[in-house]
Formats: C-alpha cells, sequence, structure tokens
C-alpha cells in the first residue's frame, strides 16, 4: 500500500478483453470479472476489461473494442485480434498505473502479464488457467499453424510469464504440476480452483423438478449441454458428432460464439442434425441457470484445459458432466467421482458412450442424484472464504505483514 498507513489495497484486475467471452458465457474473463468482484470486499479495485464489472465497488476501466481484420476471414484472424485486444488491455492497464497508484497486480494473460513486468512498477499476479502446451495429443489433430499458434502461446509466453510473475495462480493441481516441471518453485504457485457465480434460486429450487424455460430456451425435449467461446479449440463438433448415437429424442445445445459458430451449424445441417441442435449465441445469467438446471447432462470436449468454469457450473447445478479433454487427465486422479467422467481422448463414440452412461445414471433417481452432485462439488471446490485467504497470503508475501489486517476472514 502506498502511503504511511494499510487502510484497503488497490488492486487492478486486468482481463484479456476477449471479444467473444460475453455471449460465450464462459472463458477467463468471467472468471476476471468475478475476482474482481471478491476483492472487492477487501480492497479498492481497478477493473481493465472490454465490458464492465456490474458491481458498484469495482472501478471499471473500459477497453475500446478494435479489430484488425474482419472476424468473418477465419479462425486466424480471430486469434490475430483476440491477441490485439490482450495488447490494448495491457496498454491500457500500464497507462493506469501510472494515472493511479496500485499496490498490486492480477493479470489474466501471459501477454499482459509479460508487458506488465516489463514495463510497469507493481507486483504482478499472473493467472494460467490453461495448461500448458505439450504437443500431439490423442485425437488432437492440428495444422501446422495451430501447432505453432499452440506452441507460442501455450508455451513460450506462458513459461516467460510464469517466470516473470511475482506470484502465479494455477486453475487446478494438474496446471501447478505442469508450471512445477517447467521450473516454478513451488512457493511461488497457489492454486485456486474457478469462482462459482453465485445462484440466485434457493437449494430447495435447484433440488426440486426443473423450471419452467425462459424465453429461447428449447423445450421440453431433453437435451445436452455445452458451453463457451466456439474457437476451435474447444472441440463443438465432436459433441454435434456426438449427437447421432444418442436417442432421437435428445437434443444438444450449445451457448457461445466464436469463428466456427457457422461451421458448427452447417455441420449439424450436413449430418441431419438441425432440428437437433440449438444453437444460442447470447443468454442471461437467468437463461443459463434454467439451462444448467434442465439439461439431462453437461458435455465439454476440448483440447487444451486447465479446468474450465462451465464445468464447474454444471456440477454445481447437480449435473453430471462429460470432459473429453487430453490435457485435462490429472482431474480424473484428483476429482474423481462417478458423475464426472474425464476422457483422456477425443472421440465421438467415447464422448457419446459416456453421455449415455451418465444420462443412465441421472435416471435412477433424479432428485437425489443432483442432490449427490451438489454436495460433492460443495466439497470439491473452495468457498470465497477460501479464496479470500488465499489472496490475504498472496498479499502478504508480496505488499508485507501489514497486507492481511486489511483482508479480515469472511464475516469477521
Amino acid at each position: 500500500m502506498t502511503g504511511d498507513a494499510w487502510t484497503r489495497p488497490r488492486v487492478m484486475v486486468v482481463s484479456r478483453c476477449a471479444a467473444s467471452f460475453g455471449p460465450s458465457r464462459g472463458g477467463v474473463d468471467v472468471l476476471a470479472q468475478r475476482h474482481a468482484k471478491l476483492l472487492a470486499e477487501d480492497a479498492d479495485v481497478l477493473y481493465v476489461g472490454l465490458l464492465p464489472v456490474g458491481d458498484a465497488r469495482v472501478r471499471n476501466v473500459l477497453v475500446r473494442s478494435h479489430d484488425l481484420l474482419p472476424r468473418s476471414l477465419g479462425s486466424s484472424v480471430y486469434v490475430l485480434n483476440e491477441g490485439f485486444h490482450v495488447i490494448l488491455g495491457a496498454l491500457k492497464a500500464l497507462t493506469t498505473e501510472r494515472k493511479v497508484s496500485v499496490d498490486l497486480v492480477v493479470s489474466n494473460s501471459s501477454i499482459s502479464t509479460i508487458l506488465l513486468k516489463l514495463l510497469g512498477r507493481r507486483p504482478v499476479v499472473h493467472y494460467i488457467h490453461d495448461g500448458l502446451y505439450e504437443g500431439e495429443s490423442p485425437g488432437v489433430e492440428r495444422s501446422e499453424m495451430r501447432r505453432l499458434t499452440g506452441f507460442v502461446i501455450n508455451n513460450l509466453l506462458e513459461k516467460l510469464a510464469i517466470r516473470l510473475a511475482d506470484r502465479v495462480i494455477c486453475a487446478s493441481h494438474g496446471i501447478a504440476q505442469q508450471a512445477v516441471s517447467a521450473g516454478a518453485p513451488e512457493e511461488k504457485l497457489t492454486v485456486m480452483y474457478p469462482i462459482l457465480r453465485r445462484l440466485d434460486r434457493s437449494v430447495a429450487a435447484l433440488e426440486g423438478a426443473p423450471a419452467p424455460l425462459g424465453p429461447g430456451v428449447p423445450g421440453p425435449a431433453p437435451f445436452i449441454l455445452s458451453v463457451g467461446q466456439q474457437t476451435g479449440r474447444k472441440r463443438f463438433d465432436l459433441a454435434i458428432r456426438a449427437l447421432q448415437h444418442l436417442p432421437r429424442e435428445y437434443h444438444l445445445v450449445l451457448v457461445g460464439m466464436g469463428p466456427m459458430h457457422d461451421a458448427y451449424r452447417a455441420l449439424a445441417e450436413r449430418l441431419a442434425l438441425k432440428d437437433r441442435v440449438i444453437l444460442l449465441d447470447a443468454v442471461g445469467d437467468d437463461v443459463l441457470d434454467l439451462l444448467y438446471q434442465s439439461c439431462a447432462a453437461y458435455v465439454l470436449a476440448s483440447e487444451n484445459e486447465g479446468f474450465p468454469i462451465t464445468v464447474a457450473e454444471a456440477l454445481t447445478h447437480g449435473r453430471p458432466v462429460v470432459l473429453a479433454c487430453p490435457s485435462a487427465s490429472a482431474l480424473a486422479a484428483a476429482l474423481a467421482n462417478e458423475y464426472f467422467v474425464v476422457l483422456p481422448e477425443l472421440s465421438e463414440t467415447g464422448i457419446a458412450e459416456a453421455i449415455r452412461g451418465a444420462i443412465a445414471r441421472g435416471a435412477i433417481d433424479p432428485k437425489g442424484v443432483r442432490r449427490t452432485i451438489r454436495r460433492w462439488a460443495a466439497d470439491q471446490f473452495p468457498s470465497e472464504s477460501d479464496i479470500r485467504q488465499d489472496y490475504a497470503q498472496i498479499f502478504e508475501a508480496l505488499l508485507g505483514p501489514a497486507a492481511p489486517g486489511a483482508l479480515p476472514p469472511s464475516g469477521a
């Protein structure tokens, strides 16, 4: 804290500034906003991003969205534009740091962390959300451009950010293990599973019969849900193909936006699944709650993940989850549960079989299964009090022994 005595630390949270995170309802920027809200309970918080945090306690420093090239040109241009937004966010953070005295920066992108450490003046906490690049994985076919992009972003830049950052928050134990293998000292790392959004609905309502679905939400047919940015890394195409192996009464709801959105729609038409695949490109929190609450199972196929927030949210809503992700195999051991299946390979038939099993188990006692999963999720994922204490330790390590006094335990 700058000044003679501690009152409240001043923290700047820098998001990845992804242009599509709002309509995609997942991703790094969702967590960045939740961290800003949580930190605002104990600190003065500035948030750098494209969309404002809906919390009067947080001062929003907005970045203007600007694409270098039209996004309609494809995935490569999408990556270029998103990278440009990251740089814009980092530059806005650097400018803000020079105008406003901050004590600590929490960065959610390797590029931002590198620029803030090289050009900034304050300690930087780097939040690594996805695993490090590990070359070819079972069931993953990448073009040379995608291999190069993955190696640069999830290897070179991420490792440099880990090395430069004053502290590193890892979204799972698996990521922490990768960071240690890359040379990061364990004492520099804090494992912090995703902050989950507070549910407005009561536990009784969540454990009861599904509520009526709101406008724009499919029904009454049973459906599988998947949420996230449709960039190609998350393999929504495999979820669509897996639908061919499921009973015809089941639908697939995809929530999100990205350069592959039209391609996924075209794939559904080509496979004669147009009437069974529903693509929603923007939903509010209430509708998303209803989707989680009403789906038969949640599925996510992805080439690389640390711990996807949407998976945690589905489990918290009491829904069985199928996560097909080669890089998330460590989660199978860390979070073993019969209703949370982690597949080590990307395979449409494997995904379909796992979904069938999840639906079958959930059909035995729907209310009982939901309660079981919710209780399990509550034991696995940290509470807001736990996360506040993790931040208190980070503050003490970086800002001195006076810092914890500004971060009392929740409820104190």
